[in-house]
């Protein structure tokens, strides 16, 4: 007897179950035939494997990308197309700025059947904020030092939109005197407390000298009558040093002419840095107030020995007084010319830099003329006054104390 297989025959097919009767066919030796079948049930039941991508590290929650599901990979028991979706984000641990999320994928077989998988991302901000002190500044007095200011310095972040900046604190880094550097420190901090700092250096060191007055002219009718050096009749004032010393230095004969003299009486102020100032006094010997005015009496009493000043020049009977000096708000010139013509009083800075046009105006010989000048809120303190009238110049010395 032989025995072979017939035919498959589908009795019911429902797309992923299905039942097969399997026919068999036995025949003997004389031709007689016989069928048996068996019943084949097919269903599939097993979801697809599904793999996630490895876990992902990012510092801030808007670094983490979108789903990308072209990053799983799916294959299934029964071959045939694998549908892989993004599912949904589970945050697992939440911690402010340390957080775990589990982001969900599912990948379906065309049975409908479903796998899971998930990929970690973990969400940490370790990196500082970036920050960027103001450039280095340079002032003359400790008093000078400005209150640390946080909104000159530049911060960002990864993550924060404004980290928060503030002071820290103030290192002298070296000091010899005169001479400092600080290093003035800010702190910038994210929404994760990540720290940053940075210093901005300042160097205070005063080459400002003094200012100084020296007395008015003197008239004193022989030799021996000349006083003694007065340094305490000397006027003097300093960016940084509350009162500078004044020193009598020398006389110095600039005129000798029989029983007449003009003697130039040096007087030099010097603040606590050693930065010092020279002025002179004129002492007149064996003139009278009525004698002829020479060249050498014209020139200033309150000239300073500083670089860059602009030096008073001989100007024959020209003068100009200012009522008072020092002044605060409010200051009096009066002016004197030998001859009638166009005027003009300006300021300068001891640099030689224009402050203000005080006046300007018609003078009439021997008359005096006054001028009233009051000073803007910021006005610089130390100033040279200079009168013009024609081709003749006068400068003189001025402070302003407010």
């Amino acid at each position: 007897m032989t025995v072979t297989f017939a035919y498959d025959k589908v009795i019911s097919d429902y797309g992923c179950k299905k039942t097969i009767w399997r026919y068999y066919q036995a025949v003997d030796y004389c031709g007689n035939t016989s069928y048996c079948y068996q019943v084949i049930y097919v269903e599939d039941k097993i979801p697809p494997t599904i793999t996630c991508p490895a876990p992902l590290y990012v510092s801030c929650y808007k670094d983490i990308p979108a789903p990308d599901p072209s990053k799983v990979t799916a294959y299934d028991n029964c071959g045939g197309t694998v549908y892989v979706t993004f599912a949904y984000d589970k945050v697992i641990y939440d911690y402010g700025c340390k957080k775990t999320i589990w982001r969900y994928y599912k990948a379906v077989d065309q049975c409908y059947n479903v796998s899971y998988c998930y990929q970690i991302i973990y969400v940490e901000d370790k990196t500082p904020p970036y920050i960027k002190c103001p450039d280095p500044l340079y002032v003359s007095c400790y008093k000078d030092i400005p209150a640390p200011d946080p909104s000159k310095v530049y911060a960002t972040d990864n993550c924060t939109q404004y980290p928060k900046v503030e002071f820290a604190y103030d290192k002298v880094i070296s000091d010899y005197g005169c001479k400092k550097i600080i290093w003035r420190y800010y702190k910038a901090t994210d929404d994760c407390y990540n720290v940053s700092y940075c210093y901005q250096i300042i160097v205070v060191e005063d080459k400002v000298p003094p200012t100084i007055y020296c007395p008015d002219p003197i008239y004193v009718g022989y030799y021996d009558k000349i006083p003694y050096p007065d340094p305490y009749s000397v006027k003097a004032y300093d960016n940084c040093t509350l009162y500078p010393k004044v020193y009598f230095v020398y006389d110095k004969v600039v005129y000798d002419y029989n029983y007449k003299k003009i003697i130039w009486r040096y007087y030099k102020a010097v603040d606590d840095c050693y930065n010092y100032a020279l002025c002179y006094q004129i002492i007149y010997v064996g003139y009278g107030n009525g004698d002829a005015i020479t060249k050498a009496q014209s020139q200033s009493s309150t000239e300073l020995a500083l670089k860059g000043q602009i030096a008073p020049q001989p100007s024959s009977a020209l003068g100009v007084k200012a009522y008072p000096n020092p002044f605060k708000d409010k200051v009096q010139f009066v002016l004197t010319s030998p001859v009638s013509g166009k005027a003009r009083l300006e300021l300068f800075s001891l640099l030689g830099q224009k402050v203000a046009t005080v006046w300007e105006g018609q003078v009439t010989a021997g008359k005096a003329q006054t001028v009233d000048y009051n000073a803007p809120p910021a006005h610089q303190t130390n100033l040279i006054y200079r009168l013009t009238v024609g081709d003749k110049v006068v400068n003189g010395k001025l402070l302003n104390i407010r």
